[in-house]
């Protein structure tokens, strides 16, 4: 009776362990490490190892191979996480500037006309900062480039980060913008963008 009692308990037990062995081939092992690769990139953290071991356990699932090959050509990339992409965006929102492309003779004779003027006044007058008007002059912007960086502002402090690429993409107004800040943050939004989308498609796979 004994021996039939530990018979039981050893089938018992053999039970668990196929269902273990099962559960190492099962789309939760592979759900479980994207979710890992997830929270990985939130932190900033590399994920590079993860998806490696990703790549091996859904070798035999070819429904989220282009996925994974997204994850693996950018697995040793920092993904900048969205409260990073707002803040970085907002330090320098403020200092953007579309430059004007005028005709390069005309822009040199009004340049000396300003020159001109302002010399005259400094001859004339003491005290006065002269040097803020000429950056106040150059920082101007048109009601439309006001609005277009207003509604960039709107999109980005919304996480709405695909919309605001859109805007900037299709609206030549941001081609007059040179700033190496705005293109790097653009670099890195895409990122984001490129690496969310996938991992959303494997873990809702």
């Amino acid at each position: 009776e004994t021996i039939d009692g530990l018979n039981n308990a050893l089938q018992e037990m053999n039970n668990k362990i196929e269902a273990i062995e099962e559960t190492k081939n099962n789309e939760a092992l592979v759900l479980s490490v994207a979710l890992i690769i997830k929270e990985n990139a939130l932190y900033n953290r590399n994920f590079s190892k993860d998806v490696d071991i990703l790549t091996d356990l859904a070798s035999n699932q070819p429904n989220i191979q282009n996925d994974i090959s997204t994850l693996n050509n950018i697995k040793n990339e920092i993904i900048e996480n969205d409260i990073s992409l707002i803040n970085s965006f907002n330090s320098f929102a403020d200092e953007l500037v579309f430059e004007e492309q005028t005709d390069k003779q005309n822009t040199n004779t009004n340049d000396n006309a300003v020159a001109k003027s302002i010399k005259l006044i400094k001859d004339t007058v003491s005290g006065i900062n002269f040097d803020k008007v000429v950056i106040l002059k150059k920082d101007k912007k048109t009601n439309e480039q006001k609005a277009l960086l207003s509604k960039l502002k709107e999109l980005v402090n919304a996480y709405n980060f695909s919309e605001a690429l859109s805007l900037i993409r299709n609206n030549p107004q941001f081609n007059k913008v040179k700033n190496n800040d705005f293109i790097e943050w653009q670099n890195s939004v895409q990122k984001n963008i490129i690496f969310n989308e996938a991992i959303s498609r494997i873990i809702t796979s």
